[in-house]
């Protein structure tokens, strides 16, 4: 039998201490490693996962100063520079439950203990790699977006006894849900659950079930995951979201709160806490998860300016104007050569001295703001744009508040949300009716846009109606009827011509945009199996 050997292995070893870095690389090479990279923080780590594929990474979770282990596996996984076919591991000497549920928050492959030793490494390596091996071609495919071809070889490699039945099954969920295909995912989570309790396998079907808008069946199924598990922390996340859609904030906000108790290190979880706070005039949990996911996101690639202006708004609400104020001039700093940021920090300070009563302060910033919205004609996101109309229209700033309601109205169209608070600002400024003359503006330009691409694909110009959809998609970001119908063309062009991945593509990132919008979700749902039909026809 051949001796096992890591011989041909690209490998990355990410430590602060140079030391422990150069002991793990002495025990790596005793197993026949010979291309062994190093990096001694994780902007490093990130750069060189960047520019290398690499087949193991072992990355220490305390990495000084900057990104943690855990913030180079989030950000390496959102920028998708992290193939399936790599095996991260994060080592550690803490065992903390912040520590370890953090980190399985991102899913890393394994973990190692500190101290380590070589007999140690190899076991948890060749284990991993065996598995990981048996998988490999699997992953490839999925890497490259080739899913009807994972889908079969999965299907392959599951009729193979000796094969890793569990991982298998996980890809073959991952595969089903990425490409739409719910009923099949259902179909499988219920065949694993026959035979085990698996934990990924009760939460696929919690996510099949909130995907068919089945919100009272999702209750009941993680109700029964968290009663023998209560340590089963995106069950409690699950629970959140199933307990808003069912129209109870407060259940949901103490399901999160259950969940980030446990692990409070996610960005995310931290300001989905605050905003159920918000909602439920919790004002001092709502300051303290702002807070947090400011501090949280430092480092994190998924860190925004809203993260410091909800942080300021908050301490607002509890009469802490001082350092609301400093909180917003932060802004600049944290986000040095970023317009956009500047634009939210300076709409920010306005509303902050609107609060403290400085008048003519707060109408010196919201010029500054809409100063440089004129320059760039983007807003970051409509929770900005309608604080900034608001203070356009308090300060006698009228056209520029409904230039600014018109851009939000055109990209949330259908938002029953976001246009009942539209009327809520007018109404508020006294300018009552008034909304509705934007609000109609908006949907007719919109229909205008899609009553067009409809003709174009009539006439069979389907090119000519992509060429339109992209260019209103490009001009307004968020409007999902824009997205989905971009993604409409594009599906009609492969059933047309034949499909090839490059389509696909298109069509899946289109898609992507709308996947949690709810009012898109039967549409959504019909085009995601048309798609994966066109591309199963092309073997792709």
């Amino acid at each position: 039998m051949a001796l096992w050997t890591l011989k041909n292995t690209k490998i990355l070893v990410v430590d602060d201490f140079a030391e422990m870095r150069s002991m793990l690389r002495s025990m790596l090479r005793a197993y026949g490693a010979e291309d062994i990279k190093q990096a001694s923080n994780g902007e490093d780590a990130i750069e060189k996962i960047e520019n290398n594929k690499f087949d193991i990474i072992l990355c220490d979770y305390n990495l000084g100063d900057g990104k943690d282990g855990q913030q180079v596996l989030e950000e390496a996984r959102y920028r998708a520079i992290l193939p399936l076919t790599t095996t991260f591991i994060m080592v550690t000497a803490e065992n903390t439950s912040t520590m370890v549920m953090g980190a399985i928050d991102h899913q890393p492959d394994a973990y190692l203990s500190k101290p380590i030793t070589k007999t140690t490494l190899q076991a948890r390596l060749k284990k991993i790699l065996d598995k990981k091996n048996y998988t490999k071609q699997v992953a490839i495919a999925f890497d490259k977006k080739e899913y009807s071809k994972a889908s079969k070889r999965c299907d392959e490699m599951m009729a193979d006894p000796s094969a890793p039945r569990q991982e298998l099954q996980n890809l073959k969920f991952n595969l089903l849900t990425t490409t739409g295909d719910y009923e099949a995912a259902e179909t499988l989570c219920n065949q694993v659950l026959d035979e085990r309790d698996i934990p990924w396998a009760q939460l696929g079907l919690v996510k099949v079930y909130f995907s068919q808008q089945k919100y009272y069946e999702a209750k009941e199924l993680l109700d029964g995951i968290i009663a023998s598990n209560g340590d089963f922390v995106a069950a409690y996340d699950w629970l959140s979201k199933v307990h808003k859609k069912l129209g109870n904030t407060s259940a949901a906000e103490e399901a999160l709160t259950q969940a980030v108790e446990r692990s409070p290190k996610s960005l995310q979880r931290q300001r989905e806490l605050s905003e159920l706070a918000v909602i439920n005039d919790n004002h001092t949990l709502a300051e303290r998860a702002c807070r947090d996911a400011m501090l949280i996101g430092k480092h994190s690639v998924l860190r925004t300016p809203e993260d410091y202006v909800n942080y300021s708004s908050s301490l607002v609400r509890n009469h802490k104007g001082k350092e609301a104020l400093r909180i917003a001039e932060n802004i600049k700093h944290a986000f040095k050569g970023d317009n956009g940021a500047r634009l939210q920090a300076e709409i920010c300070k306005s509303s902050v001295h609107q609060a403290l009563g400085n008048d003519a302060k707060a109408e010196v910033a919201m010029n500054s703001a809409l100063e440089l919205y004129q320059k760039s004609g983007v807003l970051s996101s409509s929770r900005a744009g309608m604080a900034l109309a608001r203070n356009c229209l308090k300060y006698g700033r009228e056209k520029e508040a409904d230039t600014i309601i018109k851009d939000i109205a055109k990209n949330n169209h259908e938002n029953k949300a976001v246009l009942e608070e539209i009327s809520q600002i007018y109404e508020d400024a006294g300018f009552a009716g008034k909304a509705e003359e934007a609000i109609t503006a908006a949907i007719d330009e919109i229909a205008e846009i899609n009553n067009e691409g409809v003709r174009l694909i009539n006439e069979g110009k389907i090119l000519e109606s992509i060429e339109l959809f992209k260019e209103a998609a490009r001009a307004l970001p968020r409007n999902h009827i824009i997205s989905l119908n971009a993604a409409h063309s594009y599906i009609l062009l492969m059933k047309k011509n034949g499909a090839n991945r490059q389509h696909v593509n298109e069509a899946m990132r289109y898609l992507d945009a709308v996947k949690d919008i709810d009012s898109a979700r039967k549409r959504y749902n019909s085009l995601m199996k048309s798609c994966r039909e066109v591309a199963q026809q092309a073997g792709l």
